[in-house]
């Protein structure tokens, strides 16, 4: 369940360690310094990752973050208990937060027939996948106890689905030509068995090497255009940490969608996935979603069932709704001016789940989606064609976030 922040008075005499005396005003991202309270496992490292401030709750699992900015920050810990993200909403001086990780919820992967060990052939759709493509993999009729390992250098999990095929997911990454394998199949017999492929990948649609040659000259706010500050890239470098947080969670929980993906809006699509991209004619990049045309306020759906893994304002991004749908899957909705759902939130497939704007580094206002298997970014078009939809249920997740209202 979402978490609870609740804004209370600064009580300065408590964050200035005296009592009587006028506080001095610091100043942080141009806001007032505040404080924030809250509990997590004991021992558990906390951290604000866009602020780059870490500690350590006590044994009683109390901690402080002081010098904090006004403003929506994640709030993650990580314990042996399991990981938990929250947002703090800091207005007026001071936030309180709970966060108490649970287990992801699991899967009976390692319950099969027992019988002779049999092999099976590990099949692939595509079977010549394209750069930034997402993998289907099967195996059928293998007697493996579980079959895990990586590929592309991303961790892979099979699943037992209801016909007893072992299937999972994987991603290629954008400008390679091989894909490696390196699996282990683990039988009854405790036997564990190291299987390596190597596949080959297409080159990508001329459109594709056309336009990252020749990227699209787009004009933003010149605040983006300046040398980051230290300030800004520890920010930055935050954001990326929890996305690859995100990316983590997806791979720990199971397949949560029963039916095909869909897209988050019906508009048209303005910029598609792995165009190069030049900022005021010096920040270039490859654009790893797709862009959808939106005035202020369209709606924005849910491309299909999952839970809520972290809502937040990132300095690029704008206001941002990652959703964790399992089996490394993860969907993310950028420039956002409204965002109705809250961490831990279970959403159905079509769910209204923000509102178009033009928050971060935008040219005006749009959406931008993206779909990650694990960190790496595939086109989010070539979900809409994914085969895979899983044919038992895995289980009812909580999400990452179990703290209450």
């Amino acid at each position: 369940m979402p978490v609870a922040v609740r804004g209370t008075l600064a009580r300065w005499g408590r964050f200035f360690g005296m009592r009587g005396s006028l506080p001095t005003v610091l100043i942080a991202f141009n806001s007032v310094a505040a404080q924030i309270t809250g509990h997590a496992p004991a021992g558990a490292q906390v951290s604000i990752p866009q602020l780059g401030l870490h500690t350590i709750a006590d044994s009683s699992g109390h901690f402080v973050f002081d010098s904090v900015s006004d403003g929506r920050w994640v709030i993650a810990s990580r314990s042996p208990d399991g990981v938990a993200l929250t947002l703090a909403g800091v207005r007026h001086g001071a936030a309180s937060v709970t966060l108490v990780p649970h287990a992801i919820c699991g899967d009976d992967t390692t319950h099969v027939a027992t019988g002779p060990r049999a092999s099976a052939a590990l099949g692939w759709r595509p079977a010549q996948p394209a750069p930034g493509t997402l993998i289907e993999m099967t195996s059928a009729g293998d007697s493996a106890r579980a079959i895990w390992g990586r590929v592309a250098d991303e961790p892979v999990l099979f699943r037992r689905d209801s016909g007893n095929a072992f299937v999972a997911l994987a991603a290629v990454p954008l400008d390679v030509t091989t894909v490696h394998a390196a699996l282990r199949y683990r039988y009854a017999d405790g036997t564990i068995v190291e299987r390596d492929t190597t596949l080959g990948v297409t080159a990508p649609p001329p459109a594709v090497v056309a336009s990252a040659a020749k990227p699209e000259k787009l004009h933003v706010a010149a605040e983006f255009s300046r040398p980051a500050t230290t300030n800004t890239t520890r920010r930055l470098e935050g954001e990326s940490e929890l996305a690859r947080t995100v990316g983590a969670i997806a791979l720990a929980t199971p397949p949560l969608w029963h039916e095909p993906f869909m897209r988050p809006r019906a508009s048209r699509i303005t910029s598609g996935f792995a165009s190069g991209r030049k900022f005021n004619g010096t920040l270039t990049s490859r654009h790893t979603g797709v862009d959808f045309r939106g005035r202020l306020g369209d709606p924005v759906q849910a491309t299909n069932r999952g839970v809520v893994a972290l809502v937040a304002d990132f300095y690029l991004a704008g206001t941002v709704v990652y959703i964790v749908h399992g089996a490394g899957l993860v969907s993310g909705y950028f420039h956002l001016s409204a965002t109705p759902v809250a961490i831990g939130d279970t959403v159905q497939r079509g769910q209204i789940i923000g509102r178009v704007g033009q928050s971060g580094r935008v040219t005006g206002p749009h959406l931008h989606w993206i779909i990650r298997y694990d960190h790496t970014s595939v086109d989010p078009m070539g979900v809409l064609s994914l085969g895979w939809i899983p044919k038992r249920d895995y289980g009812t997740c909580r999400g990452p976030d179990s703290s209450s209202r």
